[in-house]
């Protein structure tokens, strides 16, 4: 497990983007601080965090805004991190919200739903989050962490080796930092569940389409949304419990 600062969230965003522009990125449409929003292709804006002025998003997200609908991507660590994606989608585009899809089951990735749920908004997501969600989050509400904090402890005191011990405490302070989510979040699950026979699913959203894919690499729940019509490509990673 590593600091926030210490993750790599990783944008791809395949829109015919030069070298050049990526280092002279456009101009924020919307900037909260904590995150920040560009268009990096007509009707798909990215949503790139900033957690060392606050983790209300921790994770990167987007909106892909079509005629009909509003496909969200991503539900962040805090509702307020989902809320301003809530608030982007409504600024670019008076179409109704379709449903925001958590790429995968990480507390930081989905611990902000409840805006979505407030709102009646569908949250996607691979079938086995909710169940991971149950085991590794639920299920910890409001026990004592003490004894799942023992292990890294120890190993951040009695390590020998300087460069281990501080990844020791990194992580131990991760922990506590997933743990304090654990307890102080109203834990949302995501509504609408798809099995492997469901992807890759397309939605259409009136002028362009998305292609939800299902590609398990750092999670057995990672799912990546395509946008064939704009030839990008969206795939949030980070490695918070690794």
């Amino acid at each position: 497990m590593r600091k926030v600062n210490r993750r790599q969230f990783l944008w791809t965003a395949l829109a015919g983007i030069t070298a050049a522009s990526q280092q002279n990125p456009p101009a924020a449409l919307f900037d909260k601080g904590f995150a920040r929003v560009t268009q990096i292709a007509p009707n798909v804006y990215a949503t790139i965090a900033d957690p060392s002025k606050g983790t209300q998003c921790a994770s990167n997200g987007g909106v892909i805004a079509g005629r009909d609908a509003i496909l969200i991507v991503e539900g962040h660590l805090q509702p307020a991190g989902a809320a301003f994606e809530i608030e982007v989608a409504r600024a670019v585009s008076k179409a109704p919200i379709r449903a925001a899809v958590n790429t995968h089951y990480h507390y930081d990735h989905t611990f902000g739903n409840r805006a979505y749920a407030d709102q009646r908004i569908p949250i996607i997501a691979h079938y086995k989050a909710a169940s991971l969600m149950q085991e590794r989050y639920v299920a910890l509400k409001g026990v004592d962490k003490t004894a799942l904090l023992a292990s890294l402890e120890k190993k951040a005191v009695d390590s020998p080796d300087v460069t281990d011990r501080a990844r020791a405490l990194e992580d131990l302070e991760q922990f506590k930092s997933m743990y304090a989510a654990i307890d102080s979040t109203p834990i949302t699950l995501p509504t609408e569940l798809l099995r492997e026979k469901d992807l890759p699913k397309r939605i259409d959203l009136g002028g362009v389409s998305c292609v939800i894919e299902f590609h398990p690499s750092h999670t057995p729940t990672d799912l990546v949304v395509r946008v064939p019509d704009r030839d990008a490509a969206v795939r949030l990673l980070d490695n918070p419990e690794s």
